[in-house]
């Protein structure tokens, strides 16, 4: 059982991209790969549903990418994906659907490039960056 908990916990350090950390102290680690490791111990739940707060936050650019590319491929699987994202360019490649919220209240809702365009028209969302 050890051997094989060790073989799924390698695979999944592989798949969201720390495997090279995987001898390294937690506590040496760098916040990036904290975050990462976080989503490794989701996933080895093996949810339903992932909820992700600020997924991207205290990674550098390559591994956000690198994290979108996962966030797609898991809800490819069929995984149901929800991230709640303060920087919307971070999740206009991830989402199907996307919903901005300012102060509670629902300013844009449907397809990111749908979004994107009632945005510029409309209300201005100050983590939006034309």
């Amino acid at each position: 059982a050890r051997l094989e908990a060790g073989r799924a916990a390698d695979a999944l350090r592989a798949r969201v991209g720390i495997a090279r950390h995987a001898a390294d102290s937690p506590g040496r680690l760098p916040p990036g790969v904290v975050r990462l490791m976080e989503l490794a111990r989701a996933l080895a739940t093996r949810p339903k549903v992932l909820l992700l707060d600020d997924p991207s936050a205290d990674l550098s650019e390559r591994q956000a990418r690198a994290l979108e590319v996962l966030l797609r491929d898991l809800a490819a699987e069929g995984l149901a994906v929800v991230v709640a994202e303060r920087e919307l360019e971070r999740v206009m490649g991830v989402c199907d659907e996307l919903y901005v919220l300012e102060s509670g209240r629902t300013v844009a809702s449907g397809p990111p490039f749908q979004v994107r365009a009632d945005l510029r028209a409309g209300p201005r969302v100050p983590a939006l960056r034309p």
